[in-house]
């Protein structure tokens, strides 16, 4: 019969030693399965909520939404806004981010985002509304800029470089509004600068027209190039082209040129003499003036009645006398000769500019000045109120000389 062992003291030690060391391994074991059933639903519950995501643009905020979504998946910023989502009916749903776009603008060494969005109902059938900057600060995005975009229905492109050549990158963006007849291009240039968010084009835009960046100065920076203008409306009336180049300066774009299409009528050979008196062109304005006297129904269609013509023609003839009576020494016989044709050929409709023509040759005559002269002759075309009009139809759009600015000094 065998004896009943009795654990020895070597054995009782070792015991005790795997005591202490299973059960806190198998706490611990337990734990970390817990933990890891924890994360696995976690994640699903995060891959969930990085699913498609419909918000209510009735009653959020879509700037603050973004801000929200941004803060809450940093790290997934692009997947997240990705599967941001607008209701547009039962069955269809447009993405509320138009474009995301990474650069330093601010120059502290971190990319903001710079995001394109819609941000209501009127423009999610057109393009994109509304554009914001995120930057992050301690850790978290806060929103540094913001901008309305208006209601626009046609066009919209979206750059970032440094387009004025100052070592910080722009924000160009264009974008078009359009109306019941003509859609309107908008240009907006953002920067920051000196710790605060500027844009350097706060009231750039033209009807119709086509935007182009350009170094056209050769000077390094780009110049904003606008060409177009046109008003497609029955009450625009009569217009031309035009091309308006914008150059950086003193921290903005301001207008460094203006070219227009060249004259195709009458009106527009006064227009442009009126100009070019103004400027002290005269050779310019004189080649203007004698082409329009001497081809009176140079463009002359329905638009221009005879009416008009005879006020058009009659001012281009004063226009003529100023360039004479200008001169040194005043050449005020050749100024008579224009004075006699004009009255001859254009005394009619009640047209209020041959008393005007008149006025100036005998205020001339008495005072010798040419400016006494020509505001002499401007209180005439004040007086005559709308008998002064060039153009008995005026649209809206048509350029025009203000009858109180008759006298181009």
């Amino acid at each position: 019969m065998m004896k009943k062992r009795i654990p020895t003291l070597q054995g009782a030690l070792i015991i005790i030693v795997a005591t202490i060391i299973i059960i806190p391994s198998s706490y611990f074991l337990i734990e970390k399965i817990q933990s890891d059933d924890t994360a696995r639903k976690e994640k699903i519950e995060k891959e969930h909520d990085l699913e498609k995501t419909v918000i209510n643009i009735e009653k959020d905020t879509v700037s603050e939404t973004i801000l929200e979504y941004l803060n809450k998946y940093p790290e997934k910023a692009e997947e997240i806004l990705g599967n941001l989502f607008f209701e547009i009916s039962e069955d269809e749903t447009k993405k509320v981010i138009q474009s995301i776009k990474k650069a330093d603008l601010t120059g502290n060494n971190s990319e903001e985002l710079a995001i394109v969005f819609f941000s209501d109902h009127q423009t999610l059938q057109g393009t994109p509304s509304a554009f914001a900057v995120y930057s992050k600060e301690n850790g978290s995005y806060e929103i540094s800029f913001e901008k309305d975009l208006g209601l626009h229905d046609d066009y919209f492109s979206y750059f970032i470089r440094d387009i004025n050549n100052d070592g910080t990158p722009n924000v160009v963006l264009v974008t078009s509004q359009c109306g019941a007849h003509t859609c309107q291009s908008f240009v907006n240039v953002i920067q920051y600068h000196k710790e605060e968010w500027h844009n350097l084009t706060p009231n750039m835009y033209m009807p119709s027209s086509e935007v182009e960046f350009k170094d056209y100065s050769n000077d390094g920076k780009e110049e904003i190039i606008l060409t177009g203008g046109g008003i497609v409306s029955v009450g625009a009336g009569m217009q031309r082209s035009r091309t308006e180049i914008y150059a950086y300066r003193d921290g903005e774009y301001d207008l460094l040129k203006k070219e227009k299409e060249e004259p195709f009528n009458i009106y527009y050979l006064m227009l442009d003499a009126h100009e070019n008196i103004a400027e002290e062109k005269m050779i310019d304005a004189l080649m203007l003036t004698t082409k329009a006297l001497q081809n009176p129904d140079f463009g002359v269609n329905e638009t221009i009645s005879e009416r008009d013509q005879s006020r058009i023609l009659a001012y281009t003839g004063i226009q003529l006398m100023m360039i004479y009576l200008e001169r040194t020494p005043p050449d005020i016989g050749p100024a008579k000769i224009v004075l006699g044709e004009i009255t001859k050929k254009y005394h009619k409709h009640n047209n209020p500019y041959i008393d005007a023509a008149h006025v100036l040759i005998d205020t001339y005559d008495i005072t010798g000045n040419l400016m006494e002269a020509c505001q002499a002759m401007e209180e005439v075309i004040i007086q005559a109120g709308s008998e002064a009009y060039f153009l008995e139809q005026r649209g809206y759009a048509t350029e025009k000389i203000p009858k109180e600015e008759i006298c181009p000094w």
